[in-house]
């Protein structure tokens, strides 16, 4: 209740100690499976996600549930498993977790169970590209929620859910292609989280809202809320946020003219971030440090980071940053010394595709975008214009986004 998990992992950690000089019977079992729970959840704060003292505490606990016969006490372990899961990523073995947990929850009369299932299933459907489903999800999880549930023990395990969800529907919404209504989901979370005076909610939804910003270039904001990150997570003992922080920010100092020093500080926060055992948005960090190579005309080593960016989301199953990678490996393959201009083109069509499967408008814009510059310079304006013309029509919010601003010149210019 405190934040203080590294003495709180002590006290339940001599808890186990003390517990193995008692007979083994069922009351020690069910001892023993409240003490790894708990021991779980602050391992989860104080060492990150995905780190091999939160899986050795509930894989612990989940055999003790299969012991004693599953009851109330398993939906905390199945979450703490979810997330260990989601962060390694194992994204086939998170979604399962998460059925697991939303069909509990729906036999459950218990609101915080069924807000902890929603959002579960929403943030597994985010990371696999399934964008409609984790808004829905998300929605749900609205509209169930409410401050004062954060007294219930399963709000114990890592980042409120209200404030996650908050901050992963803004994230959904951007790539939906609604920029506007993602700023103010992404405020949400932050007042949400500055509301519940908790410090691990908070130090998350900085990090989600600096990606937010990076989305929508802005340098500035990114380096604000990621070096509030950095110090809070610093404060507290957040290695895992930490981390997330520390790529955001080199990003940032890449972003405003200092490339070298942003690339070395991406660089560090990678390491310190698989570090904890954490895998999730490795794809994504990667192609932030493919950005930075291209600015500092190593080709080569972009490529490289984007290569392998596209075999972890095969081996991961986390695919929702695809059509950027995508995208992204043709504008670099463009720039090589002898550009290959035909698989540039095959990158930005399979962006395309994978954008259009995900309702990912917003990726789908920039891929029309770079697609339609390739065909302007071969000669293809009407080729370009009809390409890009549907796409930019179907945004409603968010003309003062570069993307949005840019497409409209690049129309002007087709016509």
């Amino acid at each position: 209740a405190r934040s203080a998990h590294q003495e709180a992992m002590s006290h339940f950690t001599m808890g186990l100690t003390l517990l193995e000089s008692l007979p083994e019977t069922q009351a020690r079992h069910q001892q023993e499976l409240r003490l790894q729970t708990a021991l779980g959840a602050s391992a989860i704060i104080s060492k990150g996600h995905g780190a091999p003292e939160v899986e050795a505490a509930y894989s612990r606990a989940r055999q003790l549930c299969q012991q004693l016969g599953d009851n109330e006490d398993v939906f905390p372990v199945l979450f703490g498993l979810w997330r260990l899961y989601v962060a390694r990523p194992d994204l086939a073995v998170a979604q399962q977790l998460a059925e697991e947990l939303q069909g509990l929850a729906e036999r459950s009369d218990v609101e915080q169970l069924q807000v902890v299932g929603h959002y579960a299933a929403g943030a597994a459907c985010l990371w696999a590209g399934e964008l409609g489903s984790a808004r829905r999800n998300f929605e749900d999880v609205e509209a169930r929620y409410a401050p004062e549930q954060r007294s219930h023990p399963i709000f114990q395990v890592g980042q409120d859910p209200g404030v996650a969800c908050r901050a992963y529907a803004g994230k959904t919404l951007w790539l939906m292609g609604c920029p506007e209504q993602s700023l103010v989901k992404t405020q949400d979370s932050l007042s949400l989280a500055t509301q519940l005076d908790h410090h691990f909610s908070h130090a998350f939804a900085l990090c989600i809202a600096a990606m937010g910003l990076q989305f929508r270039g802005d340098g500035q904001g990114v380096y604000e809320r990621a070096d509030a990150g950095v110090n809070l997570s610093t404060e507290h003992g957040f290695p895992h946020w930490l981390a997330f922080s520390k790529v955001m920010r080199g990003w940032a100092v890449a972003d405003l003219g200092q490339k070298e020093e942003g690339l070395s500080q991406m660089g560090e926060g990678l390491s310190d971030w698989r570090s904890t055992g954490a895998g999730l948005f490795v794809p994504y960090y990667l192609s932030l440090k493919a950005e930075a190579c291209s600015d500092l005309e190593k080709i080569d080593a972009g490529l490289d980071a984007l290569g392998e960016a596209l075999e972890v989301t095969q081996r991961t199953g986390e695919v929702w940053w695809n059509a950027e990678l995508h995208r992204r490996r043709g504008a670099l393959l463009l720039r090589k010394t002898s550009p290959d201009v035909p698989q540039a083109e095959s990158c930005f069509q399979e962006a395309l595709l994978v954008a259009r499967r995900q309702q990912a408008r917003s990726f789908e814009l920039r891929a029309a975008i770079d697609l339609a510059q390739l065909w302007r310079e071969q000669g293809k304006p009407k080729k370009a214009r009809d390409l890009l013309r549907p796409v930019y029509d179907g945004f409603t919010e968010g003309f003062d986004t570069a993307d949005l601003k840019h497409t409209k010149t690049l129309l002007d210019e087709l016509s």
